[in-house]
């Protein structure tokens, strides 16, 4: 029975394969030659704009534009791959593209539709060809990033031309699906097929999430503008280059480039109180508001401040963050009952709090004192939840995907399920005593 499953498994299996495009990282003497120093494809990606109705530019990698030649970016990239090798049974990576065999009628092409032309060349190369022929299946394609931003877009000719829209995780599923399956009606082998492409984020056709992605899968992104807690006596820092001058318009350049996205949390401030600084902070925030005003805002301020210790009064504030290395029940307690004289009170999350693997407050983080803080604070007020973190992680260290499997962190699993079998939204502290009539402890103690 064994030999059997084995031989069955054999003639199911598919080979599949996806280019890496390695052109993202600064210091590659040809790019600096040409291009200027600490240049790469990242600036093309960056500089991308819309250039009709409904195009979706720019691309917003979910895990911000790494520099590849960084160890640490690199090892990202390939544990994802690893993921995606393991789930999906990769066996390499190579790329070639749709678009070679298939003329885009229009600007913006239907992705089925060329999918559906691409399987009829599929079949007509298979008889040109006297080896065997490797389909390919293609994620996507814009290669208006490699345009002249200022210069009139049409089909004049690589990189001015039409685009595949359309192109949902869904819908290229789809097309792995009917790949694999066209592929495992052949009688012989070799069954292999090809992706493009891991990371073309230039033309638009790539595997690595995105912003849009993101929140396809349920992700909500949180984008700091600036991080005020930088700069201390360095001039150059970015507290000293937010002014009241540049802080609107700064504002509404960020609303208007991510206002297609809907899943956006912007966290302005930086670890640090507002100081001179408030009137700034205000200020871009409403310019993100008039260009995003469906986008949220919170700030991050200093340890035991919350957003609402120095702007509850502005309008623009959708989230009142907590931040505390104490017992998060204190500080998320406290916000719970804040005064909001003629204004809407604010969700409150907890948005930082003590890390696992790492007592830089000289108390442990292990996993007791993350599960402490993730039910203080939610049993407390933060109904909008709170913020893990690990050390590894935030350190974005060789280690980083071992942190993923912490105690800890698995262990927050067990709070999301507990929370969400209760109508979490309608629960309040227990002020009064009702359900817990003793043994409280004290204030501030770990019970």
């Amino acid at each position: 029975m064994a030999h059997g499953a084995n031989e069955t498994n054999a003639a199911r299996r598919v080979t599949v394969a996806s280019y890496y495009f390695g052109n993202y990282h600064p210091g590659d003497p040809r790019n600096a030659r040409n291009k200027g120093k600490d240049w790469s494809e990242w600036e093309l990606v960056k500089a991308a704009r819309p250039r009709f109705p409904g195009h979706q530019q720019p691309k917003v990698p979910l895990w911000g534009y790494g520099d590849e030649s960084d160890p640490r970016v690199m090892a990202q990239k390939i544990a994802a791959a690893a993921r995606r090798v393991r789930d999906l049974g990769f066996d390499s990576v190579t790329s070639y593209v749709w678009v070679h065999h298939v003329p885009l009628p229009r600007q913006v092409t239907d992705y089925n539709f060329v999918r559906d032309e691409y399987l009829k060349y599929w079949d007509q190369a298979e008889k040109m060809f006297s080896v065997p022929y490797f389909p390919n299946v293609t994620m996507g394609w814009d290669s208006s990033p490699r345009a002249a931003q200022e210069d009139e877009f049409g089909d004049f000719g690589y990189p001015f031309t039409k685009t595949i829209g359309g192109n949902t995780p869904d819908r290229f599923r789809e097309a792995l699906g009917l790949t694999k399956e066209r592929l495992l009606a052949q009688p012989t082998g070799p069954r292999v097929f090809n992706i493009n492409c891991w990371n073309e984020w230039t033309e638009g056709s790539y595997l690595e999430p995105d912003t849009v992605h993101g929140m396809k899968r349920g992700l909500f992104v949180s984008i700091a503008a600036l991080w005020i807690r930088w700069g201390g006596q360095d001039k150059e820092g970015w507290r000293y280059q937010l002014t009241e001058d540049n802080a609107r318009p700064y504002g509404r350049f960020l609303g208007q480039r991510y206002a297609a996205r809907k899943n956006i949390l912007w966290i302005l401030g930086g670890d640090a109180n507002p100081g001179e600084k408030q009137r700034a902070i205000s200020l871009l925030a409403q310019g993100l508001k008039e260009t995003a005003p469906h986008h949220l805002i919170t700030v991050h301020n200093a340890p035991e401040h919350s957003s609402a210790a120095f702007f509850a009064g502005e309008s623009w504030l959708d989230i009142n963050a907590a931040y505390t290395y104490r017992e998060t029940y204190g500080q998320v307690l406290s916000e719970w009952l804040r005064p909001y004289p003629n204004q809407r009170p604010r969700p409150i999350f907890l948005i930082e709090s003590g890390y696992e693997k790492e007592s830089n407050d000289q108390r442990p983080g292990d996993p007791f004192r993350v599960r402490r803080q993730a039910y203080g604070a939610i049993l407390s007020g933060a109904l909008m939840g709170h913020t893990y973190g690990h050390r590894e992680l935030w350190r974005v260290s060789g280690q980083w995907r071992q942190g993923m499997d912490d105690v800890g962190s698995k262990q927050m699993r067990h709070v999301r399920d507990l929370i969400a079998t209760r109508r979490w939204w309608l629960l309040e502290p227990d002020l009064d005593s009702r359900l817990e009539v003793g043994g409280r402890g004290k204030a501030g103690g770990v019970d």
